[in-house]
């Protein structure tokens, strides 16, 4: 632990003659925290308040605090509300509560005590006053204090390694007038005149004995410069008060040998510096950890981009010059590590991106440590200011996360985790061994493969299993309760997917379906379908006897819109309420087709009333199942292996109150759709004409999916139930396709004279071999009993769009989404 008092290092004189060029960068995002509604920026904004209220400047370690800069940086990578509280509560050990500073301070009195760190409460309290004076204007305090002639402060905004730059920094970032006082005030308690001679020396500009555009090549030089040779023993904080305290000719002479005359570029090579020496100066296998004080050089690089278009022109060559200094004592106080970039540039990557990157920084190990997550979310700002070319900031950011991850594990936040539930002392009774059960019944089910999840069981060291829920052909699901809760909150829930590792219809069916979801969930939130898909909660793997499981995490529904059906008469949904569902469904496959580009259509996962589940309308459901089940458990099947087969929980009883929300699920299957693809899918009674044929399918084979099953939700009985496998014994592709022929006509010529499978069916002329299937009264007015009048005739109009020979013709989800008959109201006609 450290436990030094930071020196300020040198300040830059503001007024002498430096550069005057301008630095011209785009403004860096401003996050509206105070006054967006979304809960992860009010979250942030009520902790960052509580810890403006509650902490000191200063952590255990003496060290300004970066509690803002963890939380800041965790909501800029996406944390959510929990996350940031988990956050929040891990630092609790580190911080230190305000206490009462020796006195007040006025406009009188403030310079005197500046440096004066049992002070920090008094100063924080000063510029709070200041900001009343000025209308709450925080920013303008902040030009108050930092670039008008007669305040000193901007001499120590780049003291303590930048840190009360970086404070600023995120001030600007998060529109935070809590943490803009705060940096005040650290550059306040951190300003000491010992540096005053050396922040107002021309060793910056003049003087020196070489000059040099490069900084990769005056680092070169400092690496052969004997002068330093044998100056110090080992690295560290010691070496860096010594050299700011006495600065030697040699370090001068290289601070004043940068000779700027491309700002912007420059500026841009000086960030890529502070990579290079954060990445591309250790193995990074011999200890795995990384460079304090290199990530903060980097901090404090991107302080300096987001601050340099806030500030006056003639400030902004000083403020990087100043950022030079610190980038050449700390190299040199860590005795001058050999930078090669090539450990970036040739860095293997794995395809990882940076969503891969933002979700290891706020759930993975290292989610406390607030350089750590710094550096990842200030490489991502880099890319982006920058552009990535050959992927060199991403390529970073996976080095920093592969090289560290193993080496620290997950703080134990006993505040934040829920304790486990034990199993019940009851007895659940046996099933007879010899019958076969759940999942057991699928063809694909091979207990090698499929994990052996125990009620209990806790995965992750995240997830409690609490109940079974169900099983696919390659997976069981299992209602699992989330631990990572604060004590006092609710109870959460979620589902938990283990898929089997054996899949029979693709080579890593579990990795797929993962990244399709990946996908899914982050294409486009701003989409209206985007609430109607099924998202990503989480994943993880978890090890078998045959190998690895993927582990998916989603939110759990309450069943399938088939069943939900059966809840109303006749097991026909009212219009009224169908129509609003409808226009759910169509709003997310306009999402899936035209954002995500996938085709939800594939074998045993198509689109079908199985596959668009209706979400839970109270989460109390969750937790009464979970309690029955362990309280009263469900009989168990005990295999002679040692296996457990449970039974799956069959529904949530009745419904409380008619909610009508849905969202899509099922993608394990789900492929691209911005080519034909060919094939075998679709469920037989749902199945399009053009995969019947083998003619190539993509976008429209959705559509005409969902136009058939409208017949399931609106008349209680499939639309082609001459094919119907539950109610035929054998499904036949020709009486199908006779009754798609007496329901739309004969298919073109041009239509069937594409199919790989055309000569089955149909003659040389394009005409059905066997025309005597055709039924002579199958039409849509025919198999529409719950309409009348008007209403079916504009049902069959809008159906009619879907259900079309040509794929081409079928008319788009977001087109039927504007058709009249799903905002008519025709109950009072």
């Amino acid at each position: 632990m450290l436990n030094i008092s930071w020196p300020s290092l040198p300040s830059l004189n503001i007024f002498s003659s430096s550069p005057r060029q301008a630095i011209k960068l785009p403004p860096a995002k401003v996050h509206e925290t105070e006054t967006a509604h979304q809960k992860p920026a009010r979250a942030l904004k009520h902790l960052l308040k509580l810890d403006h209220v509650e902490n000191g400047l200063f952590d255990r370690r003496q060290l300004p605090s970066q509690m803002s800069h963890l939380l800041s940086s965790s909501f800029l990578q996406g944390a959510d509300a929990n996350d940031l509280g988990r956050i929040y509560e891990s630092q609790m050990s580190e911080v230190v509560k305000w206490k009462d500073s020796p006195a007040e301070l006025t406009t009188l009195d403030w310079h005197s005590h500046l440096g004066c760190r049992e002070f920090d409460r008094a100063f924080v309290d000063f510029f709070e006053d200041e900001l009343t004076r000025l209308d709450y204007d925080w920013k303008q305090v902040v030009n108050e204090y930092l670039f008008k002639e007669q305040e000193p402060v901007f001499d120590s905004i780049m003291a303590s390694l930048g840190l009360p730059l970086i404070h600023l920094a995120y001030a600007f970032e998060m529109n935070s007038r809590e943490i803009g006082m705060e940096a005040l005030g650290l550059a306040a308690t951190c300003h000491s005149e010992t540096y005053t001679s050396l922040a107002t020396s021309t060793h910056s500009t003049q003087e020196s004995t070489y000059q040099q555009r490069s900084l990769f090549d005056i680092l070169d030089r400092v690496g052969d410069d004997q002068s330093f040779d044998g100056l110090f023993p080992t690295a560290g904080s010691d070496n860096l008060e010594t050299l700011l305290t006495s600065p030697n000719t040699a370090l001068l002479d290289h601070w004043g040998a940068w000779k700027i005359e491309n700002p912007l570029e420059q500026f841009r090579e000086s960030q890529q510096l502070a990579v290079a020496l954060l990445i591309g100066t250790s193995e990074g296998d011999s200890s795995g950890y990384y460079d304090w004080f290199f990530a903060m050089l980097l901090a404090s690089s991107h302080a300096v981009r987001v601050m340099l278009p806030m500030i006056p022109a003639q400030f902004q060559i000083p403020l990087v010059r100043q950022w030079w200094l610190n980038a050449l004592a700390i190299y040199i106080s860590q005795l001058r590590p050999e930078i090669k970039l090539d450990r970036i540039r040739h860095y293997d990557s794995k395809e990882k991106d940076w969503e891969w990157v933002a979700q290891q920084a706020v759930t993975g190990a290292f989610s406390t440590d607030a350089s750590f997550v710094q550096t990842t979310r200030v490489l991502k700002a880099q890319a982006e200011t920058w552009g990535d070319h050959d992927r060199f900031f991403l390529k970073a950011a996976v080095r920093m996360m592969t090289r560290n991850l193993p080496k620290i594990l997950m703080h134990p936040f006993k505040a934040f985790r829920q304790s486990p539930w034990a199993l019940s002392s009851a007895l659940p009774s046996r099933i007879d061994p010899s019958l076969l059960v759940e999942e057991e019944n699928s063809p694909y089910y091979d207990p090698f493969h499929f994990y052996p999840a125990r009620i209990g069981e806790i995965l992750n060291d995240r997830y409690q299993i609490a109940t079974k829920l169900g099983h696919g052909s390659r997976s069981s699901v299992w209602l699992a309760r989330d631990l990572h809760q604060w004590r006092w909150s609710n109870e959460r829930y979620v589902a938990l997917k283990i898929n089997s590792n054996n899949s029979h219809a693709r080579k890593n069916s579990g990795g797929v379906e993962l990244e399709v979801l990946r996908h899914i969930t982050r294409a486009n939130r701003q989409h209206e379908g985007w609430h109607f898909v099924r998202k990503l909660l989480d994943s993880f793997s978890v090890q078998g006897v045959s190998g690895g499981h993927v582990c998916l995490v989603f939110e759990p529904l309450r069943e399938s819109l088939g069943k939900y059906c059966q809840r109303w008469q006749d097991g026909v949904m009212p219009p009224e309420i169908f129509k609003i569902i409808l226009q759910e469904i169509l709003q997310a496959l306009d999402y899936l087709h035209t954002e995500c580009h996938i085709i939800h259509t594939e074998q045993q996962t198509d689109l079908k009333p199985e596959n668009i589940m209706v979400r839970l309308e109270d989460l109390e459901l969750l937790s009464q199942d979970a309690r029955d089940e362990f309280e009263n458990p469900l009989p168990q099947k005990h295999c002679n292996d040692g296996r457990i087969i449970y039974l799956s929980r069959k529904g949530y009883g009745p419904l409380k109150d008619i909610i009508g929300l849905i969202e899509v699920v099922d993608f394990d299957l789900a492929v691209q759709g911005d080519v034909f693809r060919d094939g075998c899918i679709q469920a037989e009674v749902y199945r399009a004409p053009e995969v019947i044929l083998d003619r190539g399918y993509t976008y429209s084979a959705d559509i005409w999916s969902l136009g058939v099953m409208l017949w399931d939700f609106l008349e209680g009985r499939t639309l082609f139930e001459s094919v119907d496998p539950r109610i035929v014994e054998d499904y036949d592709d020709e009486t199908h396709l006779s009754y798609i022929t007496s329901l739309l006509g004969p298919a073109p010529k041009d239509f069937v004279s594409h199919g790989k499978r055309t000569s089955m069916f149909y003659t040389a002329a394009g005409t059905l071999k066997k025309e005597e299937l055709v039924p002579s009264s199958f039409s849509f007015e025919s198999t529409l009993s719950k309409f009348n009048g008007e209403e079916k005739a504009m049902f069959i109009k809008f159906v009619s769009r879907m259900i079309k020979w040509n794929p081409e013709e079928r008319s788009t989800a977001k087109e039927l989404l504007q058709d009249p008959w799903l905002h008519n109201d025709y109950s009072q006609a």
